[in-house]
């Protein structure tokens, strides 16, 4: 697919999104640009957007009457503008949208801003989700800087964005895009720090950076690291290729690696002659022209032509130096004189007077061009087209009036041709009228102008457009080849019709009565006194402006307005949420008894709480934002509302659960932490807490108060395993749970560890048994049941499998020197899970147990989290992870209880009917 994309950039010398879809079809279909000839392998996403793109193509030939066979081959501008070509659902966040980026950056990398937009298109046509467009720009980016001579540092950069922001059009990226941007691919253990080049367009593009960023500046390094993440290998490793491609050339690639790649000698030679054997058929009008020494010419940038010709001569040998996509050999003049195509014949004729356009005839022996793209128009120019067959015999003049059949041109060629865009006028993009209006098509000196005939007195006379007719009227008039007239530019692009003054000739058609422009009556006169032609030349004008950032337009004007009032807007919200964020923080309870109505200050309303007080305070100290606010603000609009401190409460408790949430994502492990208890309204309230390892450090964190209508064992772990659900947490990763001793909670039958053995409650009640003395009293009655509750504790502390998790202990390097492999196995079994290549791990586990062996005792670790930072993710792998789920198991639930201290505080006698969000986000 990438071969595809380079080609049609080539071919189109544009990007052309319609053309990329073309020919991502063939390749699907016939192996296009395939080095085995045939499709052997794509993606679900990409293959659904192909297909979707077939069922368009049928479905708009049939609604605009065109042959399907002709749909490929579609150049036609306003058809193309008509095609939808996002031909991708929604959502579809693949990676396949990064692995055939390159040939876009490389192609437009002189203009940063314009090839990492269409490195962003270039991904949507195929994968719909913003994180595709957005993670195609940023890549694009990098290999654009890297083409530019950026240096490594500077593309791996935290800083990149920041530097490059114009690049992107001073928009933000996805967050999860922007984090890659800001360095989290930068993590020394890869694989054990998570970095995987799975399917997901963020994973790819994180895991080929890794790559790239830890290669130790070799290729060969690099490409290994992203193949050796496993999962989609192919991937990755050619996502990093393009990057690392473009930083460290084709040179620095190894020899031996080249020497296997199929196809490789091979594929310059493919997409020369994929060109040569016209696969692109819409580009070769522009490349046929007649040369100034009347020689039939092949060039990709020349378009030279000669009137009335009376010698033909095949020089092409002579001009080939000059011609890129077409052997000078190819085309010719025969014997009988008419046009040939060949690879090996180079027949020549001197003063023909005849051609006739027998290509049917004489291109059945040339594989290289279809019969039905050359011919000679109905006006003796040379014609490419991929429908009509107009034959000519007998011309005497030969014109090169290849501007004059333009449906058949490289869209590129004459884009800047008013006719194109007469009938979706209204509809084009700002580019295209600033193109229109500053780079319209000019004819040139070898112009031939064009004439009208009139018969007067049986004399035919000839009047010929003139280019004073232009220069007089530069500012407006324009001359279209495609249509062959003249055009009101500023007319076409902005005029509306106004009371009796009808759009028509000028605008909606073209202009060619050459003899009647000029004088008090002429035509262009007539069209000069229009008031649409008057607004036309002023909104042109304006336009202009606007687009080069002369001056702001309307659009612009509001924009910014929009955006002062949204500046302001936040500014009067911010004390606000301040005061909310310091009573959270503070436990202390916002609502009164009277918090309802206007805040004034000229009075002081006895109990209308601490958020209404602390306002007050602000305000007195010198808050004029607020004040001012809450002065001019209507009642409807002080943002002071019980109901408005809900909603930003819960935005503020929200804000950081998503933050705790995305660090366990990243530690994978986690533990439930949970307890119970009864508010002041009765309720019972779950506490809901996870522990977990993020950046070396164990965090224990409360997330939730669930109320527990259901306080069964079953209906408590229910009740955790939808929190986890809502929170987008896998269950799986699960490796441990805390629970307090009450009977639901850890019973030991029907208890709600749900994942384990559940632990018997304590005993609270025991019937004093008869004693004769006070010693035998406290003996029997107390001291006997202590040690028992004590025994029966541990025992419940320390059941079957917790003693297997206690047995990862066994690699904490303080007491590694007396233990064996063996003491671990049971260990590994329980785990096994969970670790990335368990069938290493008992040479692993020898390496490590030398490792520490080498050290002093007393620079062993003594403990899990020291342990785990010392680990080395990449020589240890299985050991990384045991030791991360060992400290990741619960000590204690000293977590949730000190979070009924927090419930009591927030939810008092007074706020006993506070809504479970605003209490969740209080305590958050």
């Amino acid at each position: 697919m990438a071969l595809c994309l380079a080609n049609s950039l080539i071919a189109c010398q544009d990007f052309v999104s319609y053309d990329q879809l073309v020919r991502y079809k063939w390749w699907y279909r016939h192996g296009y640009m395939s080095s085995t000839g045939q499709c052997f392998d794509i993606g679900a996403a990409t293959r659904q957007s192909i297909e979707e793109f077939e069922t368009r193509q049928r479905k708009f030939a049939h609604d605009h009457d065109m042959p399907l066979d002709e749909m490929d081959l579609l150049s036609d501008r306003g058809l193309l503008q008509a095609f939808d070509v996002n031909c991708s659902k929604e959502g579809v966040a693949g990676n396949g949208a990064l692995m055939r980026l390159a040939p876009v950056p490389l192609f437009f990398y002189r203009n940063p801003e314009v090839a990492v937009d269409y490195s962003g298109i270039s991904g949507r046509i195929t994968h719909g989700d913003d994180k595709a467009y957005d993670a195609c720009c940023y890549y694009g980016a990098l290999i654009i800087a890297a083409m530019n001579g950026a240096k490594k540092s500077e593309l791996t950069s935290k800083t990149f964005y920041d530097k490059h922001r114009e690049w992107f059009g001073n928009r933000s990226l996805d967050p999860e895009i922007m984090k890659i941007a800001e360095g989290s691919y930068q993590k020394p253990g890869g694989y054990q720090d998570g970095i995987r080049g799975k399917g997901y367009i963020v994973n790819a593009l994180e895991a080929a950076l890794w790559a790239f960023w830890s290669d130790e500046d070799s290729f060969e390094t690099g490409a290994l690291k992203a193949v050796n993440l496993g999962d989609d290998t192919d991937t990755t490793a050619a996502i990093y290729g393009q990057l690392a491609g473009a930083h460290y050339g084709y040179k620095k690639l190894p020899e031996k690696w080249l020497d296997c790649i199929r196809g490789e000698k091979s594929t310059v030679r493919i997409l020369n002659t994929s060109i040569n054997n016209n696969l692109e058929k819409n580009e070769m009008a522009a490349n046929i022209s007649i040369d100034n020494d009347d020689s039939i010419f092949v060039s990709s940038t020349n378009n030279y032509t000669s009137q009335n010709p009376q010698t033909i001569t095949t020089t092409l040998q002579q001009d080939s130096s000059s011609s890129g996509p077409v052997d000078a050999a190819i085309i010719s003049i025969e014997s009988d004189n008419s046009i040939f195509v060949s690879s090996t014949n180079n027949c020549t004729s001197q003063n023909p007077q005849t051609i006739t356009t027998t290509l049917q005839q004489d291109l059945s022996s040339s594989g290289l061009v279809d019969a039905t793209f050359i011919s000679i128009d109905s006006d003796n120019s040379i014609f490419v087209s991929s429908t009509n067959n107009y034959t000519s015999q007998n011309p005497q003049p030969i014109i090169t009036t290849l501007q004059h059949d333009s449906s058949s041109l490289d869209s590129m060629k004459l884009k800047n041709d008013i006719g194109h865009y007469v009938k979706d006028r209204l509809t084009l993009s700002d580019e295209v009228r600033y193109l229109l209006l500053t780079q319209h098509f000019v004819p040139g000196e070898k112009f031939k102008w064009p004439f009208v005939e009139r018969n007067i007195n049986n004399t035919i006379e000839r009047r010929f457009l003139r280019p004073n007719h232009l220069s007089n009227n530069k500012l407006w008039l324009v001359y279209s080849p495609s249509k062959a007239g003249l055009y009101c530019l500023p007319c076409v692009l902005f005029a509306k019709p106004t009371g009796n003054n009808q759009l028509g000739c000028f605008v909606l058609s073209p202009c060619q009565e050459y003899s009647r422009l000029l004088g008090a009556d002429g035509l262009i006169s007539r069209h000069k006194t229009n008031n649409y032609h008057k607004d036309s030349i002023i909104n042109a004008e304006r336009f202009i402006s606007v687009y080069e950032g002369k001056c702001d337009g309307v659009d612009d004007l509001l924009l910014n307005k929009q955006k002062i009032e949204k500046i302001e807007n936040r500014k009067r919200l911010i004390p606000i949420i301040k005061t909310i964020i310091l009573c959270g923080q503070n436990n202390i309870s916002l609502r009164g008894h009277r918090d309802d109505g206007d805040l004034s200050m000229e009075s002081i309303v006895h109990g209308e709480g601490n958020f209404r007080s602390l306002l007050r305070f602000r305000i007195d100290a010198g808050d004029s934002t607020l004040a001012s606010h809450l002065s001019a603000a209507s009642k409807a609009a002080t943002y002071i509302s019980k109901t408005t401190q809900n909603e930003l409460i819960e935005i503020c408790g929200n804000f950081i659960r998503e933050h705790i949430i995305n660090e366990i994502k990243h530690a994978k492990f986690f533990t439930v932490i949970g307890d119970e208890t009864t508010d002041v309204s009765n309720i019972e309230q779950f506490t809901f807490c996870l522990r977990y390892v993020f950046e070396d450090k164990v965090q224990e964190k409360f997330i939730s108060f669930l109320p527990a209508e259901d306080r069964t064992s079953e209906g408590l772990a229910r009740l955790i395993l939808e929190e986890l659900t809502n929170l987008g947490l896998d269950p799986n990763f699960m490796v441990g749970q805390a629970y307090d001793g009450c009977s639901a909670m850890s019973g030991q039958f029907n208890g709600t560890q749900i994942t384990a053995m559940r632990v018997t409650g304590r005993q609270t009640y025991r019937s004093n048994a008869p004693a004769q003395t006070p010693e035998d009293y406290y003996r029997i009655n107390l001291f006997i049941p202590m040690l028992d509750h004590f025994i029966v504790s541990l025992s419940n502390r320390f059941t079957a499998h917790k003693w297997m998790a206690y047995k990862v202990s066994v690699l904490i390097p303080s007491m590694i020197e007396k233990k064996s492999f063996n003491d671990l196995k049971e260990s590994i079994t329980f785990y096994e899970a969970y670790l990335p290549s368990p069938s290493s791990i008992q040479e692993e586990f020898q390496l490590y147990q030398r490792k520490w062996l080498n050290e002093a005792p007393a620079d062993r670790p003594n403990n899990a989290i020291d342990a785990y930072i010392k680990c080395n993710g990449i020589f240890f792998p299985n050991i990384k992870v045991l030791l991360q789920i060992y400290a990741t198991l619960p000590v204690t639930t000293a977590t949730g209880e000190r979070s009924f201290s927090t419930l009591k505080l927030v939810k008092s006698y007074l706020r006993s009917t506070m809504s479970e969000s605003r209490l969740n986000g209080l305590a958050m």
